[in-house]
């Protein structure tokens, strides 16, 4: 049975935890545009994020944990990719911080950060769901 992907013409929003204002989420219209339309593979690449998000988060936290940069940059730079098929700005922007922090090479406490990354990818699966 397909997965249908409901009609929405407006970019996501939730609260957020940071503030009062809300934040988007990621761009459905902008996702569907680039995607010519295909609701087939927009179900598709919400699949491929679900399989391979957690397993970058968790490397990520590896490589925090063994203070591995050229690691920590590499699987952030995976994510964002991921993130970037629906231009969720948080996430990334977030990952991009991620990885310039370890592009600097000082070897530091990531938790904060990895733990803003998972909140946001959590953030992200949730409203993906609710369209697929």
């Amino acid at each position: 049975m397909a997965s249908k992907v409901k009609n929405v013409d407006s970019t996501h929003i939730i609260p957020s935890d940071e503030s009062s204002e809300d934040t988007v989420v990621f761009d459905l219209p902008g996702t569907l545009r680039r995607l010519g339309g295909d609701h087939s593979i927009l179900v598709d690449l919400v699949k491929m994020f679900e399989e391979d998000s957690p397993v970058l988060l968790e490397r990520l936290r590896t490589a925090s944990e063994a203070h591995n940069l050229a690691q920590i940059q590499q699987v952030a730079h995976s994510l964002r990719g991921l993130a970037s098929n629906f231009g969720a700005k948080e996430l990334i922007q977030s990952l991009q911080e991620l990885e310039e922090l370890a592009a600097t090479g000082h070897v530091g406490n990531f938790s904060a950060l990895i733990e803003r990354v998972r909140r946001e990818k959590t953030r992200l699966e949730e409203d993906l769901r609710s369209y697929v």
